[in-house]
This record gives C-alpha cells, sequence and structure tokens, in this order.
C-alpha cells in the first residue's frame, strides 16, 4: 500500500512537472509568433532546431544509457556504484558539445548567407553558446532518472529551460526591451545557463550525501567500454529521431516561406500536446522497464506496458478529438493569423493518436537492451522521411509535409509494437493478447 502511495505521489509530482516542461516547449515558440507573426516565429525555428540537434550529438546517448544504469543500479541498493558512468557521461557531453558549438559558429560566420538568412545566423550566433549547457543537464537528467526522481529530472530537460526562457522572454518585452526576435534568443541563453546551474546543484548535493564507491581500474574500462557502445546506439537512435521530426522543419525551411514554417510549428507544437501523458509517464517508467527486465519478469514488464498504453490512451484520445473539431479556433487563440493552419493541425492530430495509444514501445526496446533493434528503426524512418518529404512538399506544399509528418509518426509507432512482440515477447497493448504472449 505504502509502494502503491508513494507511487502515485511520484506520478503527480511528475506529471505537474512534465505539464510544466511541455508548457514550455509550446509556450515558447507560441510567445514568438504572437510578437513576431509567423515570419518571425520561422526564424526562431530554424536556430533552435539546429541548436537541438547540437544538443542531441552533444548528448551522445548518455542520458539514456544512465537511465538503465543507475536504475539497474538502483535495484541492488547501489546507486552509488554509477558514480563514474555519470562523471564519464559528463565529461564527454561537455566536450562534444564544445566542438559542436565551435563548429556551429564557425559555419555561421563563414556563411555567406544563401542558405540561412541574416536573422537566424544572428540569432545562431547567440544561442549556440547554450548547446554545452543543454547538453550537460541532458546527462543530469537521465541520472536522477535512475534515480527514480523523474519530476525533478524532467525540468533539466528542454521542456524546463524552453519555459523559463519564455518566461523571460515575455518579461523582458513587458520591461521595455527592444522588440526584436533576436531578444528570444538571449532569453533562450540565459534559461538554459540557469537550469544547467540547479541540475549541477542539484547532482552536488546527492554526491555529498552518499559515499563514493571505489571501482578497480579493469572493472572501470569495462563499464566505459559499455557505455560508449550503448551510447553510440542511442546517440544514433536520437539524431535519427530528432531529424524526423523536428529536424525535418529544417526541409520545410529551406522549401517553403517563413510564414509557412511558422505555420506548420504552431500547428506541430498544438499536436505534440495530446501527448503531454506520454511525456509524463515516460519518465517514471522507463527505470521501470529496465529494472523488470533485469530480474526477469517479464510479465510484470508487459503488466506494465499495458497500463501505460490504457493510461496514455484515455487521456490523450479525448483531447485529440477536441482538437480535430476545434482546430481553427485553437489556433487563432494562440496566434491571431494561425487559423489558416488548421488542415495542418488536423492531419498530425492523427498521428499523434496513434502515438498515444501505444503507450511507451520505444522505451521498452531502449530499456530492455534492443536499443540497436530501435536504432534500426529510427534510420529506416530518417530515410523514408528525406526520400517523402521533399517530394510530398513539392506535391502539396505545407499539407504534403503535414502528411508526411503524421504518416511517419504512425509507421513508427505501429512498426514499434511488432517489434515488442517479436523480441520481448509481449503484447503492449490493452485488449485481447495474441496467442503466446505474455
Amino acid at each position: 500500500m505504502a509502494a502503491r502511495t508513494r507511487l502515485a505521489r511520484v506520478g503527480f509530482a511528475t506529471g505537474l512537472a512534465r505539464a510544466a516542461a511541455a508548457l514550455g516547449g509550446t509556450l515558447l515558440p507560441l510567445a514568438v509568433g504572437r510578437y513576431f507573426g509567423a515570419a518571425g516565429l520561422g526564424q526562431f525555428t530554424i536556430a533552435q532546431t539546429v541548436c537541438a540537434l547540437a544538443v542531441i550529438v552533444g548528448r551522445g546517448g548518455g542520458d539514456e544509457v544512465l537511465v538503465r544504469a543507475v536504475s539497474q543500479a538502483e535495484v541492488g541498493r547501489d546507486a552509488a556504484s554509477a558514480r563514474p558512468a555519470a562523471q564519464h557521461a559528463l565529461r564527454r557531453s561537455l566536450t562534444l558539445s564544445a566542438v559542436l558549438t565551435a563548429a556551429v559558429l564557425v559555419w555561421v560566420l563563414a556563411n555567406p548567407g544563401d542558405l540561412i538568412g541574416f536573422k537566424e545566423r544572428r540569432l545562431l550566433l547567440i544561442m549556440a553558446p547554450s548547446v554545452p549547457l543543454a547538453a550537460a543537464a541532458w546527462q543530469l537528467s537521465g541520472f536522477f532518472k535512475g534515480l527514480s526522481r523523474p519530476a525533478r529530472a524532467v525540468l533539466f530537460e528542454s521542456g524546463g529551460a524552453a519555459l523559463l526562457a519564455a518566461v523571460l522572454f515575455v518579461a523582458a518585452l513587458e520591461a521595455g526591451a527592444r522588440a526584436d526576435v533576436l531578444t528570444a534568443g538571449h532569453s533562450f541563453l540565459w534559461a538554459n545557463a540557469a537550469v544547467t546551474g540547479l541540475a549541477w546543484w542539484c547532482y552536488r548535493r546527492w554526491q555529498r550525501r552518499t559515499s563514493p564507491v571505489p571501482v578497480p581500474p579493469g572493472a572501470r574500462a569495462a563499464q566505459e567500454t559499455a557505455w560508449r557502445r550503448s551510447s553510440r546506439q542511442f546517440l544514433i537512435i536520437h539524431v535519427a529521431t530528432h531529424m524526423t521530426s523536428a529536424g525535418s522543419l529544417l526541409v520545410a525551411g529551406f522549401m517553403l516561406p517563413d510564414v509557412e514554417v511558422g505555420l506548420l510549428r504552431v500547428a506541430e507544437r498544438l499536436a505534440a500536446s495530446i501527448s503531454l501523458i506520454n511525456l509524463a509517464v515516460n519518465p517514471i517508467v522507463a527505470p521501470r522497464f529496465a529494472a523488470a527486465f533485469h530480474r526477469g519478469r517479464l510479465d510484470d514488464l508487459a503488466a506494465l506496458a499495458r497500463r501505460v498504453s490504457l493510461l496514455c490512451g484515455s487521456v490523450g484520445l479525448p483531447v485529440a478529438v477536441v482538437g480535430f473539431i476545434f482546430a481553427r479556433p485553437l489556433l487563432s487563440l494562440v496566434q491571431s493569423d494561425a487559423g489558416a493552419a488548421a488542415p495542418y493541425l488536423r492531419v498530425m492530430l492523427l498521428g499523434q493518436i496513434v502515438h498515444v495509444a501505444t503507450g511507451a514501445v520505444e522505451h521498452l526496446l531502449t530499456m530492455t537492451r534492443y536499443e540497436q533493434v530501435q536504432k534500426r528503426v529510427a534510420v529506416s524512418l530518417l530515410v523514408v522521411g528525406l526520400v517523402a518529404l521533399p517530394v510530398l512538399i513539392l506535391a502539396a506544399g505545407a499539407f504534403g509535409f503535414a502528411a508526411g509528418f503524421a504518416g511517419l509518426l504512425i509507421l513508427k509507432n505501429v512498426v514499434g509494437v511488432a517489434l515488442v512482440v517479436r523480441h520481448l515477447g509481449i503484447w503492449p497493448l490493452p485488449g485481447p493478447r495474441p496467442a503466446g504472449r505474455h
């Protein structure tokens, strides 16, 4: 009973934290669009997408490996033994992301302006230094997820920084700052610095409360080798997933006017808001997936997966229906000139409905050491997207992009369910189970 009460309390706190983070991910682009219109939002989106891709590469997949490693150490009540892995992840992430930041800055300074516009270049010069900060915060987020402290962990991710950036941005404009999209770039940088500082303070506080566990040199070398192997798989998954989803907006940015890119961004953010329940639940269940698999309890793993799918579907589907029916009023509410994006929102909601209904199939694979399988899925979808999206944009403009975006999301989750059944032998969806499956 006490365990259930604690789980409910953790779930409630994590839901609030995830709601705040998701609000930030939605509020920041909406605030930029409200002050500077679809054109300003399109400029900010391109710069933010480049930085987000650099952060993903800088993370190196280490945060996901830390979730699994720390949660499995917690099974034996020995989380302190994962401290060397956390330190290695932080060092590697900071080094790699610093190199990437320098590369982005050199590229922007050397770019004559034929690939990106003047405003986008200035935004990148302001926002690029946030890359090492955000990459380090993501590592610490993975560490605290493994410790079963998901509420604070989700606030260390990009959503928490985006929420603070939105607050700083609006406050700066209301205080009389220059009405320019560059103000959003400065707010973004300072918000990432504040969030990373908070994450580091929490980590140092945990360090002072735990005694370091001596690790033999041979064992540490073996740990780092295994860490690098798994982190490479997660890195490829994250890069491919990002380029298939948010990164695909870069393709739209090169092929569509800034106004259309801004409308697509608003529609994509509103559609993604129905998966808030997935974002709230995943940090809680990911370490539990890893722990159940580590113990060999496939029945518990299957039951947890079905409960997650039922919860996400029952919460997300009614919201999707409301969004589908009232697409135009909702868009006009968040941005006065965004009503024209109603067809884009409706078609993107179809993809999100499937995403919500399938629960956490991706985490089922990655937290049970099948990250290589998920890597193949992510890379395959990226290839399909790179081929299909430009063709669909040429054929149907922005609506073609929205339809392709939704189709990729549906394909990803349907394939994920099939692979969970094949490799884990469990049925992750509510309802009747196929014969012979857990």
